[in-house]
């Protein structure tokens, strides 16, 4: 059987008397690429908030890797990358490997820098090819190779599970396909679970292995080719209609 590593089970919250997620249940199998959509405010965010511990559900159960959230302590597993994290840390004075090094932290042993550490950190480097930025400092980069250096960080960290939240927000066209093209090799040859949350439907739908719609509620789970069957988008959306069809991103 496949093995689920993340479980949600009849989430409820709210901020203040305003709900935000009624009753959610969702599993994330181990190799899943999970795109998470939904209009604006469906509460996508914040779920991946309850599940990164950020917040705590006022109802219902999360379990990571078997384990209820509450008792949950290796934090290492997960890798998050927030929306549009370098606008943060753009003048921030530091190079591009001093960035990615900070990954390590969560995993160094008494605050010793081992082999394995600074392996790690080579692997990250050549995994999104800045390998020639390493000495450059951030805040000479372009978004794109910002977002590059981000995702190293995350990578350095070796999680088992990458959540991401827009992870494409304010790039060009190129910048997106060669972001996704690298998300499906680190899947595919490192065994990578992704969580992604966009706002880029046509992009997605021809991406992920898997696509949960969320408007306060769980509206659909299934594979993007039963999504586009449905009349879902079109009606949570508004008439939004989308074209299945194949972009040229290799």
């Amino acid at each position: 059987m496949s093995e689920p590593i993340i479980e949600i089970e009849d989430i409820w919250f709210s901020y203040g008397a305003e709900p935000v997620l009624e009753g959610v249940s969702l599993e994330v199998i181990r190799g899943d690429i999970l795109g998470l959509i939904g209009p604006n405010g469906s509460g996508k965010t914040t779920l991946l908030k309850l599940i990164l511990g950020l917040l705590s559900p006022q109802r219902g159960t999360i379990r990571l890797f078997g384990q209820e959230l509450g008792r949950f302590r290796e934090w290492a597993r997960l890798g998050y990358v927030r929306q549009r994290g370098w606008d943060f840390e753009r003048n921030f004075p530091a190079s591009v490997e001093e960035i990615v090094r900070l990954g390590r932290v969560p995993r160094l042993r008494w605050g010793a820098w081992r082999r394995i550490d600074t392996e790690a950190v080579e692997r990250a480097l050549h995994a999104v090819h800045i390998e020639g930025l390493r000495h450059r400092p951030i805040s000479e980069l372009s978004g794109g190779q910002q977002q590059r250096v981000f995702l190293a960080r995350v990578l350095a960290q070796e999680p088992e599970i990458l959540v991401l939240d827009e992870p494409t927000a304010a790039v060009d066209p190129k910048v997106e396909a060669e972001f996704y093209k690298l998300l499906r090799k680190l899947n595919r040859e490192q065994g990578l679970t992704i969580l992604l949350v966009s706002h880029d439907l046509e992009a997605i739908v021809t991406q992920v292995t898997k696509i949960a719609c969320l408007n306060r509620k769980l509206l659909f789970c299934g594979t993007p080719q039963e999504c586009l069957a449905s009349d879902l988008l079109e009606r949570v959306y508004v008439g939004k209609r989308l074209m299945h069809h194949q972009h040229p991103w290799g």
